[in-house]
């Protein structure tokens, strides 16, 4: 189901109306279609700014506007309070309009508002806005051409009159089912769409439901590693090799594959495939199993569903019954596979599923762009038990940050998203 959203970026309720869009995704599904309303177009005035209450009651204490209390109900953290004003927001649009039919629109609307509100640049400027689009938008000069040259403007829709005649008094506006609804609160929209007959029956409904990574540098695909571990972080519930298919449930099982139905490639080590004989994939992905010595098992559904998609990667002079790519010498070169793999195979998105130190490896080189952690509801203790990373300790200043963008929680397991 695809929710339209009416939005100005500097609207105080636009900056709520963002989470209740990610709300309303990651809980129904849904997909969101932002469309572009400016309150200020240019020509037009700006309304005056407010001025502070002063008087005989100078003891009096400080009261919540209604925007801070709507930001409470929401559980939103306060905004920057040195935005930029007056600010028109013609260009801002105009940026999303483009980024459209490039399938980055969310990403991007979600980048101007989070600069807008949190670090209060001045989004109207082609720089600032180059400067968002960055891992979004691949040709800058295109981009700001664009821009420059206004050819979205007939897409923007102006306040008063022609904004009031489509309907939208006030922004944000959502369409659900056959209603509007306007400046309201999460509980509200979440009634609407379940009276919309959405919200029921499948529990993982909106999760992961929108995997939009990164745009694909040019030399090497986006990257992102996918996990299962026991709260105390570890990825095997018996010994290493063999298979761990009972340490997350069905619906971990189930949104492992919605994750993989977002990749082109996937890559794993060795000895999970050594650990995992029956592992399958679909057979339009790339498959690659990273070896040393090149020993795996030809006869492995890995190599014999869609055998021209699978192949070993492995360091000079090894040698195999299946198709090997040879990157390296001592070891395997990933610098080396990831180029190849975006400028040979023209893989845009690649799926790393372990085992803990080939991720160790993708994280220490710094090509991983976003994580995802199924948390299960399990123990497993051990000093030498694998994580969801092992290798050699980062030091203290080469320690990796990642945010996190998705939480979601289904019975006793937690999924989480993170991006670096």
């Amino acid at each position: 189901m695809r929710i339209q959203i009416a939005h100005d970026f500097t609207c105080s309720w636009c900056w709520i109306g963002l989470f209740q869009a990610k709300r309303l995704r990651r809980d129904f599904g849904v997909e969101i279609d932002w469309i572009p309303y400016e309150l200020y177009p240019d020509p037009g005035p700006f309304p005056s700014p407010g001025k502070p209450e002063t008087g005989k009651h100078a003891d009096k204490p400080k009261t919540p506007s209604r925007f801070q209390l709507a930001m409470a109900a929401e559980g939103l953290e306060p905004v920057a309070a040195d935005r930029p004003w007056p600010i028109r927001t013609h260009r801002c649009h105009q940026a999303v309009e483009y980024a459209k039919p490039l399938g980055v629109a969310d990403a991007l609307v979600e980048r101007i508002y989070n600069a807008y509100w949190k670090h209060a640049l001045p989004i109207d400027r082609p720089e600032v806005l180059a400067f968002l689009s960055k891992g979004l938008i691949r040709d800058e000069a295109a981009f700001l051409g664009a821009l420059h040259s206004d050819v979205h403007r007939g897409h923007l829709i102006p306040f008063d009159d022609e904004a009031f005649a489509t309907g939208v008094y006030n922004v944000p506006t959502f369409w659900i089912g056959d209603e509007r609804y306007a400046e309201q609160p999460y509980a509200v929209l979440e009634r609407a769409m379940r009276n919309a007959g959405l919200g029921d029956g499948d529990p993982t409904r909106g999760v992961y439901a929108s995997l939009d990574y990164p745009s694909a540098p040019e030399d090497r695909p986006t990257v992102f590693i996918n996990m299962v571990a026991t709260i105390d972080g570890k990825i095997i519930t018996g010994n290493r090799n063999e298979p761990v298919m009972d340490l997350g449930s069905m619906t971990d099982h189930l949104l492992m594959r919605r994750i993989e139905d977002s990749a082109e490639a996937v890559v794993i080590g060795a000895g999970n495939l050594r650990a995992t004989p029956k592992l399958w994939y679909d057979q339009r992905l790339f498959r690659f199993v990273v070896s040393r010595s090149g020993q795996v098992d030809p006869s492995s559904r890995f190599f014999t569903d869609a055998p021209e998609r699978a192949f070993l990667v492995a360091p000079e002079g090894v040698t195999a019954e299946v198709p090997v790519l040879h990157f390296g010498s001592e070891g395997v070169d990933l610098i080396a596979l990831l180029r190849s793999l975006r400028q040979t195979f023209g893989i845009t998105r690649l799926l790393v599923e372990g085992g803990s130190e080939l991720n160790a490896a993708f994280l220490r080189l710094g090509v991983v762009d976003e994580l995802f952690l199924t948390v299960a509801p399990k123990i497993k203790l051990g000093r030498e038990v694998p994580t969801y990373a092992g290798g050699e300790a980062l030091v203290r200043d080469a320690v990796q940050s990642y945010r996190r963008i998705e939480t979601h929680t289904i019975g006793d397991e937690v999924f989480l998203r993170y991006r670096r």
